[in-house]
């Protein structure tokens, strides 16, 4: 029998590896940055330096590769079938990153590639920033990327247990914000931690103008070494869209969420809920629409999630790990209409080799949908990821 050591998967819980790269080295980028200056900086940091110059140290240096075929049911697609609802083959998300230090006090990183998720074959700068170390657990910077907000919603997509995050994440958390933030990490006796984020970052229309998107974050790491608790704040000023005689509304509203996340070598368990209130008419919904006033349009959802992972004794696939989840997505909690949704997912990932590769197959279904509503369409995704 040959002994495997997998993570379940990219977390932020429990046991954290030395020399794992951490969520707060995911930091700065703009929109208006563009792919050529960053590869010459990428370029300057990787060469050695020679003469008198300075010696940086040398970043490190990541790549991901996921491709998958995509095969749909009869219906409208659901919230994250990225693309159009029809069966394909995709490039769901290929990125390098670098990441580094200038010195002991500067850190940055970078992230550039495609995902289906923003926008498909555009190469864009989806991640980065730069943190200043002002003491030794609290660093303040400018980042674009993944904010503090529960387990899920700040891990990458391609990082999550299935194929893809729940489906009302986009409506709880926008894609790769930019803005503000202070990291901390405060280390405890017996297994004991605390992570937290302070975040100020602009509205969804990418501004401060008449709108942002204040967070606050938790992760405290229990004395139970695997088992950690999670919980967000996240106050919002944002545009609402219009009314029904066309005036332009801004609004203000919150998004809240707390949960558990419990992992052992070979188990994994995770459960989390949001709420809100806030949300543009229809946002998120396809053609759903809900006839409270956006400004007080609530909105509730869950899930619990779990998987066990089983080593092989095989090289070629040294283990497997079936997972399932159950979701559950209110999409008017305060509204006379029924726009509740209930989604199961299920499925399985096979190691491939030594590395970090794998092969999934996932299998996501509406169990019931609002009344009146279109059953939407369930979804097959087969996947193969490689990273580097």
């Amino acid at each position: 029998m040959i002994g495997v050591t997998v993570p379940i998967q990219p977390s932020i819980s429990g046991n954290r590896r030395a020399g794992d790269v951490t969520y707060q080295q995911r930091l700065f980028a703009s929109r208006g940055c563009i792919l050529r200056p960053l590869l010459l900086l990428t370029g300057m940091l990787l060469m050695p330096s020679t003469g008198k110059a300075v010696a940086f140290p040398a970043p490190e240096v990541h790549a991901c590769v996921t491709v998958q075929a995509e095969f749909l049911g009869d219906g409208p697609p659901l919230a994250t079938s990225f693309g159009p609802g029809v069966n394909r083959y995709a490039v769901r998300h290929a990125t390098f990153e670098v990441v580094g230090e200038v010195s002991e006090y500067v850190e940055y990183t970078l992230e550039a590639g495609v995902a289906t998720c923003t926008g498909g074959g555009q190469l864009l700068l989806m991640e980065g920033g730069v943190h200043y170390r002002v003491l030794r657990h609290v660093r303040l910077g400018i980042m674009k990327g993944h904010i503090l907000r529960g387990f899920d919603l700040r891990q990458e997509c391609v990082a999550v247990l299935t194929a893809e995050k729940p489906l009302w994440a986009l409506a709880f958390s926008p894609c790769h914000p930019i803005g503000a933030v202070c990291d901390f990490e405060l280390d405890m006796e017996g297994h004991m931690a605390l992570e937290g984020q302070l975040a100020y970052l602009n509205g969804a229309a990418s501004t401060l103008d008449e709108e942002h998107d204040a967070n606050v974050g938790l992760v405290f790491h229990t004395p139970l070494e695997g088992l950690s608790v999670a919980g967000y704040y996240n106050d919002v000023e944002l545009d609402l869209g219009y009314s029904d005689d066309w005036e332009q509304l801004h609004g203000n509203g919150y998004r809240a969420g707390i949960g558990i996340d419990c992992q052992t070598h070979s188990a994994f368990l995770r459960g989390e809920y949001y709420a809100g209130k806030g949300f543009a008419r229809g946002v998120g919904m396809g053609e759903y629409e809900t006839s409270v006033h956006p400004e007080d349009h609530e909105m509730r959802a869950y899930y619990v999630e779990g998987a066990y992972l089983i080593a092989t004794g095989f090289q070629a696939a040294p283990y497997v790990q079936p997972y399932a989840r159950y979701q559950v997505w209110d999409r008017a909690s305060n509204g006379p209409e029924d726009l509740k949704s209930r989604y199961a997912t299920v499925g399985i990932t096979m190691g491939l080799g030594d590395g970090d590769s794998s092969l999934r197959l996932d299998y996501e279904t509406p169990t019931s949908v609002p009344a009146a509503a279109e059953e939407e369409a369930s979804r097959l995704v087969v996947r193969l990821q490689a990273k580097l």
